[in-house]
């Protein structure tokens, strides 16, 4: 959880506080090393859907479908604006931005694709992440179908093929694999030369119980198991949680002992993408139904945390002790690795101003967060949030905006316009040396020319081209012909990393030369590499559910027209994990001593929280962890699946060799990370004796939300679900090296430039970065989603990530800057600037009285004497230089008088439980919600944004 000493009365009052919107926390706190960035993606912005032979990807299908409308065809026309979008990275000062996402299925083309990767880019390129979100696209992509390649089967997702009992899993199997082998090849070939890292990003949750029962405490701790152990423990241990292989059963694909050595360690820091949290309540009886998904396995159900007097509102809940407990899970669970934060943003609609307050509210407590995680030892070593600029977004396209940047998409000149500067009180220099910032993006969310230049479809295009995204990527951002502009955006912001972009390959043999041609290419330039984005994701959503490309699923997990989600997740998980070592090795072996880069791999991660606080619900929660962390960090850190996930997944859980688990095991110098929310997760036990399960039946586990990306409300700020992810990692996984490489708000299309929204996300999310580091997580870097709007792969246009606006009705995509970029970038400017622009203080030195009001007993002139002579007893001063009120108090406790008879703090206590749990109020809720915007009045009713912050 978020990491505050409450060793004096201030900061203990003030912690509530501090939560949301970051108070003393300046860019000189976090650690040196650390980077700042802001994420963004080559399909949600570079548009040029058809150019220079660019053929559709998985995500064009998925948005020229009905799902998405329009596509990223145009986007932000990154692909021809390019040198704009530079000058906006110069402006921004981003310090790192988020590399591009790459999606390939087949674990051999994954290699040589990964193999052309670091030969040709790895002297420049340091930091390669193999997969983003994995976790993600195992589940979306082949449970629900939500995500391309849209695979999945009834009753799981509506996909006409697939099977969602199986295909996430195998997705995610075949992930691992990739990651380990691209991470193995980039060991072998590369590592002594280019000395870069691999990482593997995911998204995560912060998972809170729904209720205060131990079966929802337990089924959070499954739900931690599914977004983060299903793919950490493998890379961490070299094997699927246990909890997963117990329930999955033979539908998880086992490792054999080559394969489990290869994924052990085959990551050298982890990517997470977060935005917010998720309930967890538990669903015991689904493990006894028949056919399960990977969610259904761990016996929880997931619900995106959204207060009541927050629903209907399109901006994401701040809440960065979320982010603090993901991370902070990840630290205990996974022996703390190395952990950069790749996404993370706040969200706003496709008419929100360019004073993008939201925004700026959201990231200046999400920063906080980060520099407190650092400082109960995380190794997070950057935060990238999520996104540069406006941009295509993948689930809400042009109508939701998370971007520094503002792109009118309705201007067909896509120009971007810059927010006001505002900063709260965390400073850049609170990271430490070496920790990274960025913001992410996506090539085929921004870059359009979908058909130029020999670009021929992905199975994003594809995705996007058939129902499920309207309209498709296929303009986009426009980046393919203005990344000029974008770079001109990226040196506004100053992004010193940037995300690479997604690119969808399914031969793993491919992958490798793809590999291969980027290390040798760009290796001398490029030192992180990161070979697969949210492999867990890619596996479970690809394969599974089929909501996402290659949209392979069966029934009764979605709706397919072809796939197998019992076994195919596994399967492509399987294939992930070997081509992700394949690559690894090929970069260790052939440039690994010359161009000293890294190789990672990414997950999308949630924090799990138990639906009730049953010991069912919190058993539940850590079987989700095995489910999205596990199943490809387990054998990247071990070399195996988690013995849960082999127990339950039996042998659709494809084996590893003793070859492969050594190829494998240690394959990633990095785990990036992706993160957004907590999710709620409960028990399904019965759902282990249904005879057709998928990857999250497997866990006998529901969650709530896990898979409703087409909403476009904004994401609940709970960066304690981040640290709790990066906490379990940690102890998990042997404490890897991370990157959060995505993380940020989601608005609406219709959002202004005002994105506070989004500024309170990153705000909380960014604490919650450098509290993991000071608890000892291994984070290197933060990566904010996304640099600008873009296509977003769920959304279409109709969300917005992005630091930039882009009016995608504007056929010149015009970019505008965000008041998020503006805060952004005057954070990582200035070392001494705190997130809410006051520089950190002296302290002062007072003295406490009880006070009362007293009022006299008569009318009489005697009394009201006698009043004022109790005043001058009590107090003694009549004056009033009132500088602040600190309520009491912020937990039950011990009162002097009353014991425990009587109740005031914010956070209720069971004081007849032994373990004396903790939950939130109501009044906690309301006091936080009104702390973290100071133009929130008492009742809720929002006033106009004062300049005083400007």
């Amino acid at each position: 959880m978020w990491g505050i000493s409450f060793s004096l009365f201030a900061l203990m009052s003030f912690g509530l506080v501090g939560a949301i919107v970051c108070k003393n926390v300046i860019r000189a706190d976090f650690p040196a090393g650390f980077v700042f960035g802001a994420g963004s993606s080559a399909y949600q912005t570079e548009g040029a859907a058809n150019q220079d032979g660019r053929t559709p990807s998985i995500w064009d299908t998925f948005a020229h479908a009905k799902y998405i409308e329009p596509g990223g065809d145009i986007a932000c026309d990154g692909y021809h604006r390019y040198k704009e979008s530079n000058h906006m990275l110069h402006y921004t000062i981003l310090t790192s931005h988020k590399y591009l996402k790459i999606n390939m299925e087949d674990g051999k083309d994954f290699m040589k694709y990964a193999d052309v990767c670091f030969r040709e880019f790895g002297d420049r390129v340091k930091h390669w992440t193999t997969i983003n979100e994995a976790n993600v696209f195992a589940m979306g992509g082949y449970g629900a179908g939500l995500l391309p390649p849209q695979r999945c089967s009834h009753p799981f997702g509506d996909c006409s093929k697939g099977n969602s009992t199986t295909e996430p899993y195998i997705a995610a199997h075949h992930m691992l694999l990739a990651h380990a082998s691209v991470y193995r090849l980039y060991e072998k070939n590369y590592k002594d030369k280019q000395r870069g890292f691999i990482g593997l990003n995911l998204l995560s949750f912060s998972f809170v119980p729904l209720t205060d029962s131990s079966d929802d405490e337990i089924a959070t701790e499954r739900a931690n198991v599914l977004f983060i152990g299903w793919f950490l423990n493998p890379l961490v241990f070299g094997d699927y949680p246990v909890l997963m292989k117990k329930n999955a059963g033979s539908r998880l694909p086992a490792f054999t002992v080559q394969e489990s050595e290869s994924i052990r360690s085959s990551f050298d820091f982890l990517g997470l993408n977060y935005y917010f949290e998720m309930n967890v309540t538990t669903m015991p009886y689904v493990l006894q139904l028949e056919k399960r998904d990977v969610v259904a396995d761990m016996g929880i159900q997931l619900e995106m945390i959204i207060h009541s007097r927050l629903r209907g509102k399109f901006k994401y809940p701040i809440a960065p002790w979320g982010l603090t407990g993901v991370l902070e899970y990840i630290k205990q669970h996974y022996n703390n690795p190395l952990i950069y934060i790749h996404e993370n943003g706040q969200r706003t609609q496709r008419n929100s101003t360019l004073e993008d307050w939201p925004r700026i509210e959201y990231l200046q407590a999400y920063i906080g967060g980060v520099i407190d995680t650092i400082r109960n030892g995380s190794n997070l070593k950057g935060y990238f949030a999520w996104s540069f600029m406006d941009s295509f977004e993948l689930f809400d396209g042009y109508e939701a905006r998370f971007g520094f940047y503002y792109i009118n998409f309705d201007d067909p000149e896509l120009k971007r316009r810059l927010g006001a500067i505002v900063c709260k009180n965390v400073i850049r220099a609170d990271f430490p040396a070496g920790f990274v910032f960025g913001a992410g993006s996506s090539a085929y969310q921004t870059e359009g020319a979908a058909n130029q230049d020999g670009r021929t479809p992905s199975i994003w295009d594809t995705f996007a081209h058939a129902r499920y995204i309207k309209p498709s990527a296929d303009i986009a951002c426009d980046g393919y012909h203005r990344y000029k502009e974008s770079n001109h955006m990226l040196h506004y912001t100053i992004l010193t990393s940037h995300k690479y972009l997604k690119i969808n390959m399914e031969d793993g043999k491919d992958f490798m030369k793809y590999a291969d041609v980027c290390f040798r290419e760009f290796g001398d330039r490029v030192k992180h590499w990161t070979t697969i984005n949210e492999a867990n994701v890619f596996a479970m959503g690809g394969y599974g559910s089929g909501q996402v490309p290659p949209q392979r699923c069966s029934h009764p997990f979605g709706d397919c027209s072809k796939g197998n989600s019992t076994t195919e997740p596994y399967i492509a998980a399987h294939i992930m994990l070997l081509a992700h070592a394949s690559v690894y090795r090929l970069y260790e072996k052939n440039y690994k001593d010359k161009q000293r880069g890294f190789i990672g791999l990414n997950l999308l991660s949630f924090s799990f929280v138990p639906l009730t606080d049953s010991s069912d619900d919190e058993i539940a929660t850590e079987r989700a962890n095995v489910l999205f962390i596990g199943w490809f960090l387990n054998p990247l850190v071990f070399g195996d699946y988690p013995v849960l996930m082999k127990k339950n997944a039996g042998s659709r859980l494809p084996a590893f060799t003793v070859q492969e688990s050594e190829s494998i095991r240690s394959s990633f110098d990095f785990l990036g990370l992706n993160y957004y929310f907590e999710m709620n997760v409960t028990k399904i036990p019965n759902v282990l004796q249904l005879e057709e399960r998928d990857v999250a039946a497997d866990m006998g586990i529901q969650l709530e939300n896990v898979l409703n990306f087409t909403s476009r409300s904004e994401y609940p700020i709970a960066p304690w679900g981040l640290t709790g992810v990066l906490e379990y990692i940690k102890q998990h996984y042997n404490n890897p090296l991370i990157y959060i490489h995505e993380n940020g708000q989601r608005t609406q299309r219709n959002s202004t430039l005002e994105d506070w929204p989004r500024i309170e996300y990153l705000q909380a999310y960014i604490r919650c970065v450098i509290d993991n580091i000071r608890n000892g997580s291994n984070l290197k870097g933060y990566f904010a989603w996304s640099f600008m709007d873009s296509f977003e792969l769920f959304d279409g246009y109709e969300a917005r990530f992005g630091f930039y606006y882009i009016n995608f009705d504007d056929p010149e995509l015009k970019r505008r800057r965000k008041l998020s970029a503006h805060w952004y970038s005057h954070f990582l400017k200035r070392e001494n600037i705190t997130l809410d622009g006051i520089d950190k203080q002296r302290g002062f030195i007072g003295l406490n009285l009880l006070s009362f009001s007293f009022v006299p007993l008569t009318d009489s002139s005697d009394d009201e004497i006698a009043t004022e002579r109790a005043n001058v007893l009590f107090i003694g001063w009549n004056g009033s230089n009132l500088k602040g009120y600190f309520a009491w108090s912020f937990m039950d406790s011990f009162e002097l008088f009353d014991g425990y008879e009587a109740r005031f703090g914010f956070y209720y206590i069971n004081f007849d439980d032994p373990e004396l749990k903790r939950r939130r109020k109501l009044s906690a809720h309301w006091y936080s919600h009104f702390l973290k915007r100071e133009n929130i009045t008492l009742d809720g009713i929002v006033l106009s944004p004062s300049r005083d912050y400007i």
